[in-house]
């Protein structure tokens, strides 16, 4: 999402060439759902591990957290394979 801010910010999709660092995010967006995956699962393993309350609760929140960065990326297409803009 902060590359997105930063290239919007600049106004970098409105410029000639700009395919290079709209994919650049695009990829760094990949590299995300990645992280995603990663804070799902240390959630659950944490969760049956039975670690105490603070734990799970952290757990969780990082995963709701990233969660709502994939939903955001995908409610507003900005992981896609097409360069329509």
């Amino acid at each position: 999402m902060l590359t997105w801010a930063t290239l919007f910010g600049k106004g970098i999709p409105s410029r000639e060439g700009a395919e290079l660092w709209i994919r650049l995010a695009q990829v760094l967006g990949v590299v995300a759902m990645g992280a995603l995956l990663v804070s799902l699962r240390s959630a659950w393993r944490i969760a049956r591990a039975r670690l105490g309350w603070k734990q799970n609760i952290a757990s969780a929140l990082v995963a709701l957290a990233m969660l709502e960065i994939a939903w955001l990326s995908f409610g507003f297409h900005l992981l896609s394979v097409k360069l329509i803009y």
